[in-house]
């Protein structure tokens, strides 16, 4: 068989860094697209079900920034931030779980995963842009 085009570059093996911050960025879309009404199919659910238990797994300090040990410059308020951004990594991945569970989703909660989902946001310096969710949940 003759394939015609451009052949796709080889790309190296992906560190699980790469993996565990890709799967965090997934799991930020499927929040908001909780929040903005989308339905919950089942393919949906189980792949929120997977992602956040994988995510509270093997999420661990200095997945994003790299080793806080190692670098000098860091002080003890940002460890405090490594940690509490972890722990928030952490509770996302519980809060997408259980609302793929069925768990309803009320004012209260719904409160909470917004400023959970925009304080990881900010700190990843990830789009907090709405308007292009519907476009991406079209290929998805």
């Amino acid at each position: 068989m003759i394939e015609s085009g451009k052949t796709p570059p080889v790309s190296g093996p992906k560190n699980t860094q790469d993996v565990r911050m890709g799967r965090l960025k997934l799991m930020i879309v499927m929040a908001k697209a909780c929040l903005s009404g989308y339905p919950l199919g089942e393919h949906r659910k189980r792949a929120m079900i997977d992602n956040a238990r994988q995510l509270e797994k093997n999420w661990g300090s200095g997945v994003e920034t790299g080793d806080a040990s190692s670098r000098p410059d860091r002080t003890n308020s940002g460890m405090i931030d490594e940690h509490l951004f972890d722990q928030r990594v952490k509770l996302l991945a519980v809060m997408v779980a259980a609302i793929a569970q069925g768990c309803p989703l009320g004012a209260h909660r719904r409160r909470a995963l917004i400023n959970t989902v925009d304080v990881i946001s900010e700190r990843l310096m990830f789009e907090n842009d709405v308007e292009k969710l519907p476009l991406f949940l079209k290929v998805a």
